[in-house]
């Protein structure tokens, strides 16, 4: 008899979790308990500090889970990225559960209605209703008459099971429309009113807001919140989520996922990352970089991921501005040449720019250099944010380089353009210089300046900063002195007849020296008094130069009570950010 009903109670089409708690209390009487197990499903250690530090660095963290409303609410909480004291504050969270869509009264007046023909004629008129309200869509409503018109031709022949079966599946179907509609007006409701700290919202609920009609507002109300989780979500709604904001808002998102059903959010974010743990390889194995534990990304996020941001960012402005310095003197030289197509650089010089004299400070800016320590990075995550605000690379960036370039460029030109040409007799042989060596001239300068820019943006300065400088230098000196001696040595190369022995009159002049000291030091003096402004006054001061001043002032303490270490090995760029 018990076994009957708990098979009515497990094939119910209506309140089928209620119907079969109740068949289990019938048996589960009198009952003495001998013992119990149970699977722990706990936290790995670290994930509230990482998600924690995450959210201080300005990273938007969103939860896309499986699990049910109430269980990833307390996730929520017990990570810390869910504030308890949000909870049950609809100005400040909202949490939409489908099952708890639909009002009360409306489905009390549903599940009341018993005979046939009052709940078709029902189901009809509300389809009317919710067309004149805009709360369904064209396919909604024709599934909604469909059902509609299936029960109505219900044969009298039908079992009584049967026909309970059409009318259980008719009243949900309008059950779910009336869900619909007031979902969609209490999605009105909260876009309206002020934005929300967070939000949470089931499978279903998502599934409509991810719809092309709706997905501009989810973005729009989720734009403002600090967190937001999703629950009963699907691996395609994962990976839908994912690309919906990437879309409309033109984020860098990060995907991090454990098993199977995060395949699809990993590859459809830009950059992801998989948890080797205990639900398998799938997600390590589809993902760009792969940890052993959650706590592991606080290191490769707030350190790591910030230094390799700043490098690549200095990489990049710093490639157009060196281009800039090295380019523009052949520019200005056109306005006394008549734009003839004169050229001021020798042509193996000029194209071993980018490749001997330049190339590897920068390099090993790009690969070595940090502003602060990791640990002070771990500790200060809010340094991380620097880069989630463009302060690294922007337009805005990029100008204020180019705007550099152009003065450092006309600094390097007119200097030595109107010192050693321009009917300026500087050799003390009453001789005055000739088109080429003036180029020379210039294109040293050049050289100088732009590596020592990249001397003055290196907050890493080690050993290898000063050697590879002093190599890009070398790599000149010996350029120069083969194509100046080739002649000499009885060797014809591309150059050599423009440049024949003017280095060494070049070293040997002492305008040269006097040239090259002003030159230098007025290029870069505006580097050196604009990072002392912004040091001084300028917006990362409180928490960026402030991070790097404690830093500097720990590194002293520790030189001053120990004599090893990696002291001569690095230091820190006064000069600053």
């Amino acid at each position: 008899e018990w076994l009957e009903q708990y098979k009515k109670a497990t094939m119910a089409l209506d309140n089928r979790s209620a119907k079969i708690e109740e068949a289990a209390e019938l048996i589960e009487d009198g009952l003495e308990l001998v013992g119990g197990t149970a699977i722990e499903d706990r936290l790995q250690d670290g994930v509230g500090q990482t998600i924690s530090d995450m959210l201080t660095a300005g990273i938007k963290v969103w939860m896309l889970t499986g699990d049910r409303v109430d269980t990833a609410i307390n996730i929520g909480m017990a990570t810390d990225l869910l504030n308890p004291t949000y909870i049950g504050q609809d100005k400040l969270c909202r949490v939409f559960d489908w099952s708890e869509m639909c009002p009360a009264q409306k489905d009390q007046e549903i599940e009341g209605i018993g005979d046939k023909d009052e709940l078709s004629k029902k189901a009809s008129s509300a389809k009317i209703e919710l067309q004149k309200a805009g709360g369904l869509t064209e396919q909604e409503l024709a599934a909604l008459q469909n059902k509609i018109e299936a029960y109505n031709s219900i044969e009298p022949s039908l079992s009584a099971d049967l026909q309970l079966a059409r009318e259980a599946g008719l009243k949900d179907e309008w059950r779910n429309a009336e869900r619909r509609a007031y979902f969609k007006k209490q999605i009105e409701n909260v876009e309206q009113a002020e934005p929300l700290k967070a939000l949470v919202v089931d499978g279903t609920c998502l599934g409509i807001l991810l719809d092309e009609a709706m997905a501009e507002t989810f973005v729009k109300i989720t734009k403002e919140c600090e967190t937001v989780i999703c629950c009963r979500v699907s691996p395609d709604q994962k990976g839908l989520t994912v690309r919906t904001i990437r879309k409309h808002l033109g984020s860098v998102a990060l995907g991090i996922g454990d098993g199977a059903n995060d395949c699809n959010m990993i590859q459809s974010a830009n950059v992801g990352v998989g948890i080797r743990g205990e639900e398998g390889l799938q997600a390590f194995n589809c993902s760009d970089y792969g940890v052993s534990q959650f706590r592991f990304l606080r290191r490769l996020l707030l350190a790591h991921g910030r230094w390799n941001n700043r490098r690549i960012s200095k990489v990049v402005v710093y490639m157009f501005y060196k281009n800039v310095v090295c380019v523009l003197p052949q520019f200005f030289l056109g306005f006394y040449s008549q734009f003839s197509g004169q050229k001021l650089y020798v042509d193996l010089m000029y194209q071993a720019y980018n490749v001997l004299f330049t190339f590897f400070p920068i390099l090993i800016l790009g690969i070595l250099d940090q502003d602060v320590s990791a640990e002070k990075s771990l500790a200060t995550p809010q340094l991380y944010s620097h880069g989630v605000k463009r302060r690294y690379l922007s337009v805005k960036v990029l100008m204020s380089w180019m705007a550099n370039g152009v003065f450092q460029a006309a600094v390097v030109f007119f200097v030595p353009f109107f010192a050693f040409g321009h009917t300026s007799i500087p050799k003390p042989d009453g001789r005055n210089s000739d088109l080429w060596e003036v180029g020379a001239i210039v294109y040293f300068l050049v050289i100088v300046v732009v590596n020592g820019k990249v001397l003055l943006e290196s907050q890493y300065i080690t050993n290898f900063t000063w050697f590879f400088i002093g190599v890009s230098l070398g790599f000149w000196i010996f350029c120069s002195l083969v194509l100046s001696q080739a002649n000499a040595w009885g060797m014809n190369l591309m150059g050599s007849v423009e440049l024949n022995g003017s280095l060494f009159v070049m070293l040997s002049t002492p305008s040269f020296w006097l040239v090259t000291l002003f030159v230098v030091t007025t290029s870069l003096a505006r580097d050196v008094w604009w990072k002392a402004f912004r040091r001084s006054w300028g917006q990362l001061r409180q928490d960026y130069h402030a991070a790097e001043d404690e830093e500097r002032q720990e590194m002293a303490q520790k030189r001053s009570t120990s004599t090893g270490g990696d002291t001569g090995l690095r230091q820190r760029n006064v000069a600053g950010q």
